[in-house]
């Protein structure tokens, strides 16, 4: 005889529970019990994620209209996510069709494995082929409005099934019975997924807000603590085996990053297994959240950017005894190298106001992608030993891509051992909240007890480690940008004395409004060569208090005019911001910016010019002209070259 599984046996109980309440009837509460049911049950209709989504729609709305950052909705995550929704609510009400009208037949309404597979590989199917070039389909927006049709002959099939095959007596009161139950399953299966969908959807946003408001950069600490605690750097390591198709293939598992939790938790969900479903999904979008507010407290935009010159080896180059310089003049795209033009694009600046994300700490892949392992190995066994190889090939992309630092992935895999450790108890106690409110004997769990001293020690490890290596990290980096802005400080006023003698060309004696004047600038034109950091010097002078959140725009311009780098920021890194100038101060304002990529002998202009940080298209109008520099929508043009 077989011997019954966990699962059948916590199936058997809760049939016991339902059976039970059936027979007597739930318990009934007493005259002082009824009010704070009462307050239990409304405060229970609604999940903790749910409640979360509240909390973050208030906060983008109070920052939108409070000027302090602008939410767009026209972005390609939002545009993505929003076609994804629709797309699995179209799969699903197929699905919920068929479970309506197996259930109106009095036939077992659960899914076979066939049709799950079904469901859920064949998109997977359809986005590999098209991403591998073998499948070639130009998308368009009306492909979801046509899908409609299609769903809805489906569910028109469906009550004609249904009308067939019961009495005619019964016939009204099943099509009303299939077209709830379609109805319902509908409405919860939107309702599950809903905060994957804001997840994704908000992630841009996020780091717009981030940029905004955290304009400095902690790469030069993340890069020491990579030193100290690993004794070197990952990404580095990774040159000696580069390759064409070595990069094609870990871009190609970087870039399934969503892919792998739809497959997960479609799979959950089309067995029904909810609360595993619920403990998957909600360790997997806290984890999310929770990584967006390390990107606030701790901004980092990742070594390809910022350390370029580590690397002696291209990712990108199809020759790799190619010069470094020919292949850094070639993009991704030009290489034929599909995968990693896709990777790259997430990073694109142009979708985060120019500046690249600061979407490292923690790594959000890497948090994701163990939670995904460690959930499909809880839950569903099989799926875990189908995708380990990928998911450990995807984390490991993140040094080899050169995308992160080994502190971002370590705080991934400690963040994503939080979220599945503390996650399911707190959505298991939620259930238990909510049967006390409604007087229902509390629901079988999904989590096992913790008994043993070693199982006690292991939670509160996987509670504690990454906000004790989370707190380890921002102290580090705020103790030391404090002994960087004082530094800063103290060589920015240099004072009347502290001026250079300028050439000619440097002197550029440009007045903003009546209280800041662009006494000259200085640079090293030879260090202007492709893809190389160059520092330039802008010397200020303070006239009166100046009043407002201005900031400092630097655009990199070709001589058509097309801006190809912006270095928006606050003086002096923000140690020194305009508004807190005093009439008299001479400020040098050093300006580190990337030369872009280009070839040797293109003319590159340098463009300056002060700007509203709320109101980004107001800017401090230039009132007294230079002589020889001239001034186009009060940005004053200080300095002409050539890329070296």
């Amino acid at each position: 005889m077989q011997k019954p599984s966990v699962l059948d046996e916590r199936n058997e109980d809760a049939a016991l529970v339902v059976e039970s309440v059936r027979s007597e009837g739930p318990l009934q509460p007493g005259p002082e019990d009824r009010k704070g049911n009462a307050l239990l049950c409304a405060l229970t209709l609604l999940r903790p994620e749910e409640y979360l989504l509240l909390v973050i729609g208030g906060l983008f709305a109070y920052l939108h209209y409070a000027d302090i950052t602008r939410v767009v909705f026209k972005t390609s995550f939002i545009r993505a996510g929003w076609q994804l929704f629709i797309g699995f609510i179209q799969v699903f009400t197929v699905v919920a069709a068929w479970r309506a009208y197996r259930h109106a037949t009095g036939q077992a309404p659960k899914p076979s494995n066939a049709l799950i597979g079904g469901v859920v590989l064949a998109p997977i199917v359809v986005v590999g082929l098209f991403t591998a070039g073998l499948l070639e389909v130009q998308w368009q927006p009306d492909y979801l409005d046509k899908g409609w049709y299609g769903v809805g002959a489906i569910v028109l099939v469906t009550f004609g099934w249904t009308a067939r095959s019961v009495a005619k007596e019964e016939r009204n009161a099943k099509l009303v019975s299939v077209a709830l139950s379609m109805g319902k399953d509908v409405f919860n299966f939107a309702r599950d997924w809903l905060p994957f969908i804001a997840l994704l959807s908000t992630y841009e946003n996020a780091l717009r807000l981030v940029g905004r408001v955290r304009s400095a950069l902690y790469d030069p600490e993340m890069f020491r603590l990579d030193e100290i605690i690993f004794r070197g750097h990952l990404d580095v390591w990774f040159q000696r085996i580069v390759s064409a198709k070595l990069t094609e293939a870990f871009a190609f598992f970087y870039n399934g990053l969503y892919l792998f939790p739809i497959v997960v938790g479609m799979t959950l969900y089309l067995q029904w297994r909810h609360r595993e479903f619920r403990a998957f999904l909600l360790s997997f979008i806290v984890a999310g959240w929770v990584g967006y507010v390390g990107y606030l407290l701790v901004p980092v935009i990742g070594p390809r950017y910022f350390y370029p010159e580590l690397y002696t080896v291209p990712l990108h180059a199809t020759n790799v005894s190619a010069s470094l310089r020919d292949a850094a003049m070639q993009t991704a795209s030009e290489a034929g190298m599909r995968f990693l033009a896709i990777a790259e694009q997430v990073s694109d600046r142009a979708a985060y106001g120019g500046q690249y994300p600061r979407n490292c700490f923690p790594s959000l892949h890497t948090a994701w992608g163990v939670v995904v392992l460690i959930c499909s190995y809880r839950y569903t066994r099989l799926l875990f030993y189908i995708l380990v190889i990928p998911l450990l090939w995807m984390i490991a992309a993140t040094s080899y891509l050169r995308f992160h630092y080994m502190v971002d992935v370590l705080a991934g895999v400690l963040l994503a051992i939080f979220m599945v450790a503390a996650m399911p108890r707190i959505d298991a106690a939620w259930e238990r909240l909510a049967a006390r409110a409604r007087n229902l004997p509390p629901p079988p769990s999904i989590v096992p007890p913790i008994r043993t001293t070693w199982q006690k020690v292991r939670y509160a490890f996987a509670l504690s480690s990454f906000f004790v290596f989370s707190a380890f990290v921002v102290v580090y980096v705020v103790r030391s940008d404090i002994a960087r802005e004082k530094v800063a400080l103290a060589e920015a006023l240099v004072g009347e004395h502290g001026l250079p003698k300028l050439p000619p060309a440097g002197q550029i004696q440009a007045r903003f409004g009546d209280s800041l004047e662009l006494v000259g600038v200085q640079t090293d034109a030879e260090s202007f060569r492709s893809q190389k950091l160059v520092n330039i010097d802008f010397y200020w002078r303070a006239l009166e208090r100046t009043e407002g959140n201005w900031k400092v725009f630097v655009h990199v311009r070709d001589v058509r005019g097309r801006n190809l780098a912006n270095a928006d920021h606050h003086p002096v890194g923000g140690a020194y911001r305009i508004k807190e100038w005093k009439p008299g101060d001479v400020v040098k304002d050093t300006v580190t910016l990337r030369v872009p990529r280009a070839s040797r002998g293109t003319a590159l202009e340098i463009w300056v010019g002060v700007f509203d940080e709320i109101h980004v298209e107001k800017r401090m109008p230039v009132t007294i002209r230079p002589e020889r520099h001239p001034v186009q929508r009060d940005a004053v043009r200080v300095l002409t070259t050539r890329i070296r």
